[in-house]
């Protein structure tokens, strides 16, 4: 066996988070242990047969657990790669501790400042979430909802995210008439910034953050007499939609992950992995919505397992890291 790593939360405030995480790669270990190197399974690296297993530590999603997590797997594991954590305040506290023990790992951050680090050890597939903001305002520009006001999270990922969506907006002629950057893991009423932005009547309200505070912002702006749409992030899902109920967001606008189109799309060019694994997926989870995580984490942890027989090698790591490119598009290959 290999046993690989893997941090994110799985209590605190962004545990459903990780609870999609858990899914997305159990499914692909299941996949590659069963399915992959026929008849066996597994993978084949140097003309040995490896299974794949993998470890957790729980962060709760608190960048002062993160580094110790890491510490205890590479400790007690020695893993080629770990997967996570999730997050750029927890990548970037974890970054550091990997160039010490020289340990792949995967960094669950959509802040562009993250691939900056200099790290080899380093591995960012998550697209940065600052060169969203540009299409959305556009998109929102579109929609004619001219008058805006947005609500971020902290992390420098949304933040960022926030900025570039506001100076799109500036050049388009957009009008800004109130923002806010609040930790939404210790805020839990939005009541008094849904007042201030109401008062102006802006056109759309922005989210850019997790599903339950993406929602409970929802639900706190109609409270205070809110009448106008949103624009929610990729976090703006079926989840989100749930709690805060359809009629809530109806005529908004979400900035969905392809992932999550083409399981409503089965027609689309590109369509067949996702709606291959969506079978999976709803046929182990029935009761569960799903999330982008889900695909995302499948995806990666059938990257890193690729890539081991690229580099012919289950220990060592920039090996591995260099084989990466070869095995996405091997990857590419087998989903289309």
């Amino acid at each position: 066996y290999v046993t690989f790593g893997t941090i994110w939360p799985l209590t605190g405030p962004i545990a459903a988070m990780g609870g999609w995480m858990d899914a997305g790669a159990d499914l692909a270990i299941e996949e590659i242990n069963t399915k992959w190197n026929a008849p066996l399974g597994g993978i084949i690296v140097n003309g040995q047969r490896y299974y794949l297993k993998r470890a957790h530590y729980d962060d709760a999603g608190d960048p002062a657990k993160s580094p110790v997590g890491f510490r205890k797997l590479v400790e007690q594991y020695d893993p080629p790669f770990i997967i996570g954590p999730l997050g750029t305040p927890q990548s970037w506290a974890v970054s550091p501790v990997s160039l010490e023990l020289k340990q792949l790992f995967e960094a669950f951050s959509a802040s562009d400042k993250t691939r900056r680090l200099g790290n080899p050890y380093l591995f960012q597939s998550r697209h940065p979430a600052n060169y969203l903001g540009a299409q959305m305002a556009e998109a929102a520009f579109a929609k004619g909802w001219k008058k805006y006001a947005i609500i971020a999270d902290v992390s420098e990922a949304y933040a960022s995210w926030a900025q570039v969506f506001q100076d799109r907006m500036a050049q388009l002629g957009g009008t800004l008439i109130g923002k806010e950057v609040v930790d939404t893991k210790t805020t839990t009423d939005y009541r008094s910034i849904m007042t201030r932005f109401n008062a102006d009547k802006p056109d759309v309200i922005v989210l850019l953050a997790y599903e339950e505070p993406n929602a409970t912002m929802v639900l706190h702006a109609r409270e205070v007499g809110y009448k106008g749409f949103f624009f929610g992030n990729d976090n703006f899902t079926q989840t989100a939609i749930g709690i805060a109920g359809a009629k809530n967001v109806a005529g908004s606008l979400v900035d969905a992950w392809p992932t999550n189109y083409y399981v409503d799309h089965p027609e689309e060019p590109g369509a067949a992995a996702v709606q291959y694994l969506y079978g999976l997926y709803k046929s182990k989870y029935p009761g569960k919505p799903w999330h982008n995580l889900v695909p995302t984490t499948w995806n990666d942890t059938l990257l890193f397992a690729r890539a081991m027989e690229v580099a012919g090698s289950v220990t060592d790591d920039l090996k591995i890291r260099r084989a990466m490119d070869q095995a996405a598009r091997d990857i590419r290959s087998r989903s289309t």
